[in-house]
């Protein structure tokens, strides 16, 4: 997945693609079964994505579990695991809704945390409309500059 300049392109695996590029570009009006339930789950991780988010998934949370110290990219992490129970998150949580209409009751996730209390890794695993989605967010260099490109315009699908 590549997000720029406001859009959010996605590369299907070839059973997925509706088209023969490589590339779909997320859109609410996507006629690619996969891309739409994709981009409705892009709204609601970005109405997700503030300050507040991981506040209020805490407390949604169920078994969190502190499992060990591990190194991630040379760097000494902690690694848990959790559930984030749908129920659980506050009614004001703008997500929550979509993520229910969906049919999600809960979502495993683990994450690694460095000594600074920064979220190095995160993955969940969510099954949503018969398809599996296992999301792996890596973060590191924080603070170094980065360029994000989109995909060249002839690979990518607007279907």
């Amino acid at each position: 997945m590549v997000i720029a300049n406001g859009r959010t392109y996605l590369q299907l695996p070839v059973a997925q693609r509706t088209s023969g590029k490589a590339w779909t570009l997320l859109t609410a009006n996507s006629t690619n079964p996969t891309a739409k339930v994709m981009y409705s789950s892009m709204q609601s991780s970005q109405q997700a994505s503030g300050l507040d988010a991981a506040a209020v998934f805490a407390q949604a949370m169920d078994n969190l579990q502190f499992t060990g110290i591990q190194s991630l990219a040379a760097t000494k992490v902690g690694h848990y695991t959790g559930t984030v129970v749908i129920s659980k998150l506050p009614a004001s949580f703008a997500p929550r809704k979509s993520l229910l209409q969906a049919g999600l009751s809960s979502i495993p996730i683990q994450l690694w945390v460095d000594a600074q209390g920064r979220t190095r890794r995160l993955t969940e695993q969510v099954s949503v409309g018969g398809a599996n989605f296992t999301t792996v967010v890596t973060l590191g260099n924080f603070d170094a500059p980065i360029t994000i490109s989109a995909p060249p315009a002839n690979q990518v699908s607007t279907s």
